[in-house]
């Protein structure tokens, strides 16, 4: 770096220059030239934070933007400066910038990572003196919270989550206030906020999400007057995404044990959610919570029984035992305490949950049903498998769980009539791991959709490895399915060695069951076989001798 380009004198040069477009070009050149500087672990001169406090003041906003990055971090991190740095005074002149006219100076003003130990500073959690009251720095945050520009919102909502303090920034900030009724209106107020985040910001949060969890935080406290907002706190059901109306939940549910509202107070609403398919039925909260309204409602228990026992086949993640889980036991609660008649599946699980609670049980509960009520736990299985063929289950699902397995110990008969249902989606890996968990106790299960395995098996070691089991078992193999194994065998063409090893295994086992269209070149791989040279999966069967002079392999044939 020459001398020319050092901080200093860049900075020395803002006092040369009389076009606004030089002074913003100096001002980011030398928020540049301090990034790089952070890369080769250089310190800001003190020089250089003079001059850039004096330019937040600039007429141009750019230059402003500029001004504020570089004084922001001097402010934080006074340590890392050449020269003693005044911290306090740094953030007086910052936070005068919070409402700046222009929104990218307000934005960059506004930055949680530079911002946390001052307001922790302002709130007493530390020993130095603060820049600015906390009341006068709670009443210009707030304010900002309901700015016209989604961006400054996004960065208000990443400070209100922040927490360099004890407490989330955001319950302090409405602690603090001049007038906490009005800072909880404007909290109220983001819950309606459309404003969304892309991908992991450490910025900026979505507005509605740290309103919720504010509001929720402040419950302990000033309950009182989280419920003055009532009616925007149920308006959350209608919100599209899931998460949110799950937090609606986690909110109701601190109100009625802090004793601040009534089960009469919101069951209109959670009947309506329910009936509109917006009640999210995803843990202990919400079922408690549906389950308490259908019983103060007999009417709705139908419907909270069918939603429930939805929940407890179909759940899928991403964490789904902390929701099938409660759901049986919910289920059980209803229909103990419940008037009127349930289905019998209801019932059955009524008198499991009465015997052993379900969450203390390391049990599935469509395992525990598949006894009793296998045409139930078929049709689950069936919906979960259309997902899986669909690829639209997270990866941490109940099915890579052995469920399948399971159900088949526990009756067959509950897994046979939905296993088509995956043959739609063969080439995932979900649903290949399901074949060849089931075909290693259950092969005879397998065999029944061989057709549909060997289109495939050229793809996946693990349908070669799900059919050579199935062929032990006897099933079926057409002349179709024969042809798919040889060819499996001899390409290596988007093929690995386990692929051919395992429909090497499946050819062999049909030449030991005496199945009559086998190519005859198929007793080098029963010799092969015989002599133990197949016995670890790791073997290629075409680098053997024998197997390669039969005729197997690539360009042979």
């Amino acid at each position: 770096m020459s001398s020319e380009d050092s901080l200093e004198a860049l900075a020395a040069q803002l006092d040369a220059v009389d076009s606004p477009a030089d002074r913003r070009d100096l001002a980011t050149r030398i928020v540049k030239r301090h990034q790089e500087g952070l890369i080769e672990g250089h310190t800001l001169p003190g020089t250089v934070i003079d001059r850039m406090v004096a330019l937040l003041d600039d007429p141009d906003p750019g230059v402003r933007v500029a001004a504020a990055m570089v004084v922001r971090f001097a402010a934080a991190y006074p340590e890392d400066m050449e020269a003693d740095v005044d911290s306090d005074t740094l953030y007086r002149h910052l936070f005068d910038r919070i409402d700046d006219k222009d929104w990218c100076v307000r934005q960059a003003a506004i930055n949680p990572d530079y911002l946390g130990g001052q307001i922790a500073a302002s709130f007493g959690n530390e020993e130095r003196s603060p820049a600015r009251p906390a009341p006068w720095l709670a009443e210009r945050l707030l304010e900002r919270f309901t700015d016209p520009e989604p961006a400054i919102r996004k960065r208000v909502a990443g400070l209100l989550l922040h927490r360099q303090i004890e407490d989330p920034v955001g319950v302090e900030l409405v602690k603090t206030h001049p007038d906490p009724p009005h800072a909880v209106e404007q909290l109220a107020d983001g819950l309606a906020d459309p404003a969304t985040v892309i991908g992991n910001a450490r910025h900026a949060q979505r507005p509605a999400t740290a309103a919720i969890e504010v509001l929720t935080q402040l419950v302990d406290d000033r309950p009182h007057l989280v419920t003055e907002h009532l009616d925007s706190i149920l308006g959350g059901f209608d919100r599209e995404r899931g998460w949110f109306r799950e937090q609606v939940i986690n909110l109701l549910a601190a109100l009625l044990e802090a004793g601040a509202i009534s089960l009469d107070d919101i069951d209109d609403d959670v009947v309506d959610a329910l009936h509109d398919g917006q009640y999210p039925v995803t843990g202990n909260q919400s079922m408690r919570l549906l389950v308490d309204v259908a019983l103060s409602r007999p009417a709705t228990a139908g419907s909270a029984a069918k939603t429930l026992l939805s929940t407890l086949g179909t759940a899928t993640g991403p964490r789904p035992a902390s929701t099938y889980t409660p759901a049986a036991d919910a289920l059980a609660r209803l229909e103990r305490n419940g008037s009127g008649s349930f289905d019998p599946v209801v019932e059955k699980v009524a008198e499991l949950a009465a015997e052993r609670p379900f969450e203390e049980r390391d049990t599935d509960p469509l395992v525990v049903l598949a006894a009793d009520h296998p045409g139930f736990v078929a049709d689950q299985l069936q919906e979960l498998f259309e997902l899986a063929a669909a690829d639209e289950l997270p990866n941490n699902n109940r099915l890579g769980d052995g469920l399948v397995a399971d159900v088949a110990a526990a009756n067959p008969r509950a897994v046979k009539p939905a296993l088509p249902a995956l043959t739609g989606g063969l080439d995932l890996r979900t649903v290949q791991h399901v074949l060849d968990d089931l075909a290693a106790d259950h092969p005879e299960l397998v065999a029944d959709i061989v057709p549909n395995l060997t289109v495939h098996s050229c793809h996946r070691y693990y349908l070669g490895r799900a059919l050579a089991r199935a062929a032990d078992a006897g099933a079926e193999f057409s002349a179709a399915d024969v042809t798919a194994l040889v060819e499996s065998v001899d390409t290596d063409y988007r093929n690995t060695q386990k692929t051919r090893y395992w429909a090497a295994k499946t050819l062999v086992t049909l030449a030991k069951h005496d199945h009559d269209g086998l190519p005859g070149r198929t007793e080098a791989l029963l010799g092969a076989a015989r002599a133990g040279d197949l016995d670890d999966p790791n073997v290629d069967p075409l680098d053997l001798p024998d197997v390669r002079s039969a005729g197997w392999g690539p360009g042979e044939n």
